[in-house]
């Protein structure tokens, strides 16, 4: 993170969302109020109105890169597995492979390419996907999609679309590996899928990402329940109270694609939580939205009078202003961890601190309030979430974080950067506060 021009100048964050609500454009609003149709597919993520079976993947793939669904067990013997396995351990960007069954009446409408997005929003990893349609009586048919790694991936028709005459399931897949190898540089970056509109939806001009970017980042992050909230808290008491009772602003605060159906509240913000160890820019920037929606309601049900209400306006400030600036990896973590901090801030009673974030990886969550530190290998005793705190060293390796700098991925703690130097929070006892200072916001 570099710091701003000294010039620069807090703006107030009712001011924020007065402009926020003034200029945000109709097609992301609706994007985000608008009901899920009955279609199971969506044009925003994760895609798929049943996330069931792409959670179930993405918790395979977590254990390996190779998954094979029950269903299609019979596409591939042992051997061919562990073969498959050991390639892909030494490929040069990160493969994940599922070979499932695909129907119209499942999660995705039978679309291949429509699961492999939902997927990689359940699994929030960078690298690219790959599905083999695996049918019991006819060769397999391969989908693949590429997020966020320099290739320029196109699968040979022969692949995609007619099979190869004679060709098994695990040739399939190799020759899938050498399209992969063999593909030219390119432009990383997290395509949407081509989902069908239904004839009653007008549709947006652009891709949601392009929605999410080119229309603004606080209209496309807040939508309209939490921005009224905060709005007419900034009235005073009483208006927030029947803003509260008013159906219209109930119906409208609805969640962003990917927010939890029920949040307990800012207390659940310091809970331990899987997160990948290499996350997508897109996967951080979903997160991002999804911790300042629930922090920004959180403000405005904690009400002025809060002993931490500033420090969470801040956190609020300073991850707004990172996110809006398309900052890099690093501080989109950091950004993130703000808005927890903001989060756990409204839970603390008076005069306690707030927990710092996993050193292992951030995006765990916070480390318990006990104060221990725990050994890790390249960092020394840091403070860990609690799930990271009963693993032994090795294992503790394979989970830290990584992330893009300098053209590669590297460790976080590698880095260097101001993130690293306060430990996400260990080193400071107001991380919002010490982060407006870095950028020159006063």
């Amino acid at each position: 993170m570099s710091p701003r021009p000294a010039s620069a100048r807090r703006m107030p964050v009712a001011a924020l969302l007065c402009c926020a609500l003034l200029t945000a454009p109709g097609p992301t609003a609706r994007a985000f109020a608008s009901d899920r149709p009955a279609n199971p597919v969506t044009t925003v993520p994760p895609y798929v109105t049943d996330t069931a079976r792409a959670d179930r993947v993405a918790e395979g793939l977590r254990e390996s890169p190779l998954f094979v669904d029950p269903e299609a067990a019979s596409s591939l013997n042992a051997e061919e597995r562990a073969g498959l396995r050991d390639r892909l351990a030494g490929a040069d960007v990160p493969v994940r492979i599922a070979v499932l069954p695909f129907s119209l009446d499942d999660a995705s409408g039978g679309d291949p390419e429509v699961f492999l997005h939902a997927l990689h929003d359940a699994l929030g990893e960078e690298g690219v996907y790959v599905a083999l349609e695996a049918h019991r009586e006819s060769r397999g048919y391969v989908h693949a999609v590429a997020f966020d790694v320099p290739i320029d991936l196109e699968l040979s028709d022969e692949l995609s679309y007619s099979g190869r005459e004679g060709a098994s399931d695990a040739e399939l897949l190799a020759a899938t590996l050498d399209e992969v190898d063999a593909a030219p540089a390119g432009p990383a970056g997290s395509p949407a899928p081509h989902v069908p509109l239904p004839d009653t939806d007008t549709g947006d001009s652009g891709s949601p990402a392009q929605d999410y970017l080119y229309g603004g980042f606080i209209p496309g992050l807040l939508i309209v329940g939490p921005l009224l909230a905060l709005l007419v808290w900034g009235l005073g008491t009483l208006v927030l109270r029947a803003a509260r009772r008013s159906p219209l602003l109930s119906a409208a605060a609805v969640r962003t694609p990917g927010a939890g159906a029920g949040s307990s509240g800012p207390a659940e913000a310091a809970r331990p939580r899987q997160a990948p160890r290499r996350p997508s820019r897109g996967h951080l920037v979903r997160t991002l939205n999804t911790e300042l929606q629930a922090l920004s309601e959180e403000i405005a049900e904690a009400g002025e009078e809060h002993p931490h209400r500033r420090r969470a306006v801040n956190a609020f400030d300073a991850a707004g202003i990172l996110a809006r600036e398309h900052r890099d990896q690093l501080d989109l973590v950091g950004a993130i961890v703000l808005a927890r901090d903001g989060r756990q801030a409204l839970s603390r009673e008076r005069g306690r601190r707030t927990r710092p974030a996993c050193m292992v990886n951030p995006l765990h969550g916070s480390a318990p309030d006990t104060g221990r530190k725990t050994d890790v290998p390249g960092m020394g005793r840091v403070r860990v979430c609690a799930d990271c705190a009963r693993l032994p060293a090795e294992t503790l390796r394979r989970r830290i974080l990584l992330v893009g700098h300098e053209g590669r991925r590297v460790a976080h703690h590698e880095t260097a950067r101001f993130w690293i130097t306060v430990e996400y929070g260990e080193h400071t006892r107001d991380l919002p506060e010490r982060v407006m200072e870095e950028l020159g916001v006063h």
